[in-house]
């Protein structure tokens, strides 16, 4: 602003104006007047504020309120001016005012004036706008409201201006443009901007009061008005919720929610390029599956919360045993895929994977638990660019090398093979004719019959009804390739049903003398979780002349290590129902055999792995232990009169095996009219 006197001039550079000099603006031709911001009113004015705030005296203008109709952003505005007064700045703005209600547009210069009570208040000095200016003014008015930070640089860097929104976000001390971009590239690009006029717009990190924070920088060519020299004017909008928002949707894309490890997405969309990129360097490529066994029942019996950590404690595992640089995935639920590279042989990652597989059975700390878990892992691998394999097609291999490792009672880790092609092509073939089997009433489905033999009275005391399937090519498929297959597509609990009703009308319909027999039916471990099974021994029970004591429910001993509640309520529900319950196939898992006494059986049936064994001790030691239980017992696969003879000499007496009978069809059934066990010689 011009027309000030030299004594103007020299209150001007004084630090702060005091209230004592206020008769220096007396006289001036430019309105001047004094704000107090703390009681928003006019503290002094000079006859031409009066004038230019239509103001009859000096006393009325000190007594409107300047603040009823002020808003927040202006009172913010107020506040930074009067902390930025004690350091003697001043500032040169267009303002608008409403003396009597009507707007006026007025170019102002604010400073500091120290009141007789010691408060800061703000010396104005004011000059109307010529309508000419009018746009300009308008333009100015409108960097001061915008909440864009607005900043001027001259050719050094030097911060020339800054709009209100600028000055609230950057300390007064970074007035280089070097103090404040972080980045250091980006701070390059614009110091170049000043001195060539390249425009452009960055995103880019920078130091506010309120610490660092991400800004969307727009840069422009400008002049300085004042000067006429080239300045570069910076447009900042801060995006630093924005950008962080963005971070997390990122994250969670790629992210799985739970264990912090990548999703399957996520591998998908960089698996080809890892593979590529490994190959070129030399390195193999591995792709390893790993599936937790039984997680299903710690999610049961111990809660999802628990199922939860222990997850979380599987992925820390992972973490460990892989490198760095591989890609670990939750593929969902229990799974896990691991893509790695390495120049070390098949063998070492293989060694590798059972490493893991051996951390994760030690009990992990689970809250106040210690759980440990069996889990199997299928590897695939790509050894060299010339036999570049896809990424899916690696998956495939590893998730059929995964189903051998499941099925395997030896090796929990299994490297594809091409026979395993050949497995998985059989096993979709007998799945094929199993489903087609069940949704077309049972045809080619039916049942043989093995007999069960007392040598005390030689007498046929017992029938095993045993699935069998006939392929549509006419061949017999043999149960145990079909029954595993059931049991891992979920199709055991139809196949079961459907040999629990047959089996109650075969019985109802065999001769009155083979009717005295009781009759077993094997249910699977899968069908004693199912509400279905109660369901339909209850069903069966209402049929006219079937007895249900003379059908025996048989479950594996793998099933007895459950030992839930739910499932020992589930056999006493059974046994009040009147069926007999036995266990079957039993030292094939080698269980304790004290363990017998929990559960409400009357029979178990050894198995020939125990009868076969060199010394034959197990055996005998486990008739002795289930006859002192006062249980029944029945040795199974009896093939030899040496090993029938043996039994005998140990006190059990109840045979079933081909040394006997083979298991007979419906129609060969048919033909014995007497239980001696003579009428079965011709079956032999």
């Amino acid at each position: 602003m011009g027309g000030h006197n030299r004594e103007l001039e020299e209150a001007y550079q004084s630090d702060l104006v005091q209230e004592s000099e206020t008769d220096l603006f007396a006289d001036s031709i430019f309105p001047v007047w004094i704000f107090d911001v703390d009681g928003s009113c006019v503290h002094w004015a000079n006859p031409a504020a009066l004038a230019l705030w239509n103001a009859i005296s000096l006393d009325e203008l000190r007594s409107r309120d300047m603040g009823a109709d002020m808003s927040a952003t202006v009172r913010a505005r107020l506040d930074h001016y009067r902390s930025e007064f004690a350091r003697g700045h001043l500032f040169d703005e267009v303002w608008t005012i409403y003396p009597n209600g009507v707007p006026k547009a007025i170019l102002c210069r604010f400073r500091g004036c120290r009141l007789k009570t010691g408060v800061i208040a703000m010396l104005c000095e004011a000059q109307l706008a010529p309508e000419e200016e009018s746009q300009v003014l308008r333009g100015s008015q409108a960097l001061l409201y915008t909440g864009a930070m607005v900043t001027m640089y001259d050719q050094e860097g030097h911060c020339i201006y800054a709009n209100p929104a600028a000055l609230r976000a950057f300390s007064t001390d970074r007035e280089y443009l070097s103090d404040r971009i972080c980045d250091k590239g980006i701070l390059k690009l614009l110091c170049a901007g000043l001195k060539s006029g390249q425009e452009g717009h960055y995103v880019s990190q920078v130091v506010t009061e309120s610490g660092t924070r991400i800004h969307e920088i727009e840069a422009r060519n400008s002049f300085d008005v004042a000067t006429g020299k080239k300045s570069l004017l910076l447009t900042e909008i801060d995006i630093s919720e924005k950008e962080q928002a963005k971070k997390e949707v990122e994250y969670l894309a790629n992210h799985d929610f739970l264990t912090g490890l990548y999703n399957r997405h996520f591998l998908g969309a960089n698996a080809e390029t890892f593979i590529v990129q490994a190959l070129e360097q030399n390195h193999s490529v591995f792709v390893c599956l790993l599936d937790l066994d039984r997680f299903k029942l710690v999610n049961d019996s111990l809660g999802h919360k628990v199922g939860d950590q222990l997850l979380k404690e599987v992925s820390n595992k992972l973490n460990e045993a892989f490198p760095t640089d591989s890609i670990i995935a939750r593929f969902g639920g229990d799974e896990f895929c691991m893509l790695l590279r390495s120049a070390r042989p098949i063998t070492d990652i293989t060694r590798m994977c059972r490493k893991l597989a051996t951390a994760l059975k030690q009990p992990l700390g689970i809250g106040r638990q210690a759980i440990g878990i069996d889990a199997s892992i299928g590897v695939s691998y790509n050894l060299s660019k010339e036999d570049f394999i896809d990424f899916d097609e690696l998956v495939s291999k590893a998730d059929l090398a995964l189903y051998s490792a499941k099925r395997s009672d030896v090796d929990t880790v299994q490297i594809f093979r091409n026979r395993l092609f050949i497995q998985r092509q059989r096993f979709l073939k007998v799945e094929e004719e199993l489903s087609n089997a069940l949704m077309n009433a049972g045809q080619g489905l039916s049942l043989s019959f093995q007999p069960v033999v007392c040598l005390l009275t030689r007498k046929i005391v017992g029938l095993e009804a045993l699935a069998r399937l006939r392929g549509s090519d006419g061949r017999d498929i043999p149960p145990s390739e079909f029954i595993p297959i059931a049991e891992s597509t979920g199709m055991i609990n139809e196949l079961g049903g459907w040999v629990l009703e047959h089996a109650v009308e075969s019985q109802l319909k065999m001769t009155k003398a083979l009717q005295e027999c009781k009759l077993s039916v094997n249910v699977s471990p899968t069908q004693f979780r199912s509400i279905s099974l109660l369901r339909q021994l209850r069903n069966l029970k209402q049929r006219p002349g079937f007895d249900t004591a003379k059908l025996e429910i048989e479950l594996t001993e793998t099933a007895l290590r459950s030992g839930e509640s739910h499932f020992i309520k589930m056999l006493q529900e059974i046994v009040e129902m009147g069926y007999p319950l036995a266990i079957d196939d039993f030292g094939s898992a080698y269980s304790n055999i004290a363990r017998l006494n929990g559960y409400p059986v009357k029979t178990i049936k050894i198995d020939r792995s125990m009868i076969t064994h060199s010394d034959g001790k197990l055996a005998a030691g486990a008739i002795d232990i289930v006859k002192a239980l006062n249980l029944s017992v029945v040795a199974e696969g009896i093939e030899t009169q040496e090993q029938s003879d043996w039994l005998v000499s140990k006190g059990c007496t109840d045979h079933q095996g081909f040394l006997y009978s083979k298991a007979l069809s419906f129609a060969e059934l048919m033909q014995i009219s007497d239980r001696d066990i003579t009428s079965l010689e011709k079956f032999k």
